[in-house]
Formats: C-alpha cells, sequence, structure tokens
C-alpha cells in the first residue's frame, strides 16, 4: 500500500508536465461554437476582463458577444453592419472596455460605445496630398489598429498610405503621424511603403511597433 507522500509526489509530478505542456493555462479542453457569420470572421476583440467579444465578418457584420447575459442560445447581444459595402478588418477594444474602435477597410476609425453606438470617426486624408504625412487622416485603407494598453486617451493605426498615425480618441482627431521609409534595393533612395500590422508592447504601451508590406 503507497503512502500519502509516494501520491502526492505522483501528483506534483502530473502537475508539472499539464505546465509543460501548457504553461498558460489555456481552457484547450472546452469549447463553445458561436453563432457563424455567413461569410467569414475578419476580425477579433476580447475586453480585458474577458466579459465581451467582438466579431467582424468580411460582409461587413459586426457581433457583440456578452458572455455575462448570454444564456443557452450563445446569441450575440447585437448584430449590425457598421460599414455597410466595406468588410471589417481591425477591431480594438478601450484598456476599460468603455469604448471599441472599428476599422473598415477604408481610411477611416470608427469609434463606438459598449452596445454599438457611434461615437466618433476620424477624417479623410487628402489624396492628392504628395506627402501623406502632412494630411489629418489617412489617405488608403487602414489595415491594423490597436487601443493603447494604458491610456484610453488614444489609440494607434496603420494603413497602406505608408503612415502610422495616432488619435486622440475622446475627439477622433490625429495627435501624431509617424512615416516609417523602405531603402531601395540597398541604395540612399527611400520609398514610402504601405504598413500592414501594428501592435502596441506590453500592459504600459510604452512601445509601438509597426510592420510593413516589405517586410521591415
Amino acid at each position: 500500500k503507497r503512502g500519502r507522500s509516494e501520491e502526492a509526489e505522483e501528483e506534483e509530478e502530473e502537475e508539472d508536465d499539464e505546465d509543460a505542456s501548457d504553461p498558460f493555462h489555456l481552457p484547450i479542453t472546452r469549447e463553445v461554437p458561436l453563432p457563424p457569420t455567413p461569410r467569414g470572421v475578419a476580425a477579433l476583440a476580447l475586453d480585458r476582463a474577458g466579459a465581451r467579444l467582438l466579431a467582424g465578418a468580411r460582409d461587413g457584420t459586426l457581433q457583440i458577444f456578452d458572455f455575462g447575459t448570454m444564456d443557452a442560445g450563445l446569441a450575440p447581444r447585437r448584430t449590425f453592419v457598421p460599414r455597410p459595402g466595406h468588410p471589417i478588418t481591425a477591431l480594438a477594444w478601450a484598456p476599460s472596455a468603455s469604448a471599441f474602435l472599428l476599422a473598415a477597410g477604408d481610411p477611416c476609425l470608427t469609434f463606438f460605445d459598449p452596445d454599438g453606438r457611434k461615437r466618433g470617426e476620424t477624417a479623410r486624408g487628402d489624396p492628392y496630398l504628395r506627402d501623406a504625412k502632412h494630411t489629418a487622416g489617412h489617405t488608403a485603407p487602414v489595415t491594423s489598429a490597436a487601443w493603447h494598453p494604458a491610456d484610453a486617451g488614444t489609440a494607434a493605426s496603420a494603413s497602406e498610405d505608408g503612415t502610422v498615425r495616432l488619435w486622440a480618441t475622446e475627439a477622433a482627431k490625429q495627435a501624431t503621424v509617424v512615416k516609417p521609409t523602405h531603402a531601395r534595393g540597398g541604395g540612399a533612395g527611400a520609398r514610402r511603403v504601405g504598413v500592414s500590422a501594428l501592435a502596441y508592447a506590453g500592459e504600459g504601451g510604452a512601445l509601438l511597433v509597426a510592420g510593413c508590406e516589405r517586410g521591415s
């Protein structure tokens, strides 16, 4: 008959094995299929508390799921099309989930309250200016967007126009423009490249990382 110490040791070894295989303790043994969208999900955003989920589709449909009020039917709290004719490409919650932003295949970011009521929209830039840095909005579709993880008053977006822009979220006004460049064939010249992705690093958001279409 084995003693308690041997059983405890075996339990600890099993726990160590589980930690090694799943260090983040994700609930991968259970899943719940939520109602599908007709043309597939293109963007997702889960708030920091894990209580609300946004699902944006290629056909422009946005679903807002509230797990706290959801019943066995698993239906979204609200389903609507915020930008008709535009596929949803990016979604992000504010740090406290008091609002969210949406990009939908055009140069504008749209801000909503948690229930999907529109709060504001960024300006569309002037496409006839040679340097996109000198206009107060994107001039080509937004490819990626993120809300600052610690500052609810700041969000960032990337665009095919070759710029990264920071926004004052309350007024939906541009605050800063960053224009990455890429050297031509290793020479001294540089040209504009589209920015395809961005993300804030860490909970404090002290660093903003952007990726460009040519791999830089």
